[in-house]
């Protein structure tokens, strides 16, 4: 019997590269299984065997259980020791009766459990991106809608009200200041 095994670190994205947007909070991020539950899923061996064509390898196959059955006792998932909370770090061994046979299922799992991170990490960006362009053509109802009613509002109700012969308070207080300049033009001529 034959062990191929393999360590990976398992570090959740800071932030979408798209979006810029953080998203490390978002619930289905948070919901997903243990990496070790998920490594060892139908989900996860089954694209494997499709991806790489694992069902031809003969001494993983038993004929009396399933394929990926098969697959999965053949599988370890040990979390690794960290000093506090959680591990990150996780170490897979698999089993089998040669070699390079063992090497080729380790490597399959590895590559569909990535490919399966990056498609739910993709998922959760795009999700993001139309979460923030729905957000943003709200907010942009919303402005258009309150500057026709500040305009509908300035029409209404000028900020300077009339004056007594119906004039703008600025328009007659301009005609008395012209009036009052004219007047002292007047005079300084006449002084001359």
């Amino acid at each position: 019997v034959y062990q191929s095994s393999a360590q990976i670190s398992i570090i959740k994205k800071s932030s979408d590269t798209v979006t810029g947007v953080d998203t490390r909070h978002i619930a289905a991020e948070e919901n997903i299984s243990p990496p070790q539950d998920l490594l060892k899923s139908s989900l996860i061996i089954d694209r494997a065997i499709q991806s790489r064509g694992l069902g031809s390898l003969a001494t993983i196959h038993r004929e009396d259980e399933e394929l990926t059955d098969s697959i999965k006792n053949a599988l370890t998932v040990i979390p690794g020791k960290s000093g506090t909370g959680p591990s990150h770090v996780f170490k897979l061994n698999f089993r089998a009766g040669d070699a390079d046979e063992s090497r080729a299922v380790l490597n399959a799992l590895l590559d569909s459990f990535r490919e399966h991170m990056d498609a739910k990490h993709q998922a959760i960006s795009k999700d993001t991106f139309e979460l923030i362009l729905r957000e943003k053509k709200t907010l942009e109802e919303k402005m258009i809608e309150q500057d026709t009613a500040y305009r509908a509002f300035r029409e209404k109700a000028p900020l300077l009200g009339k004056g007594k012969d119906g004039m703008e308070l600025r328009q007659e207080r301009l005609n008395t200041i012209q009036a009052k300049r004219s007047a002292l033009l007047l005079q300084r001529v006449e002084l001359d």
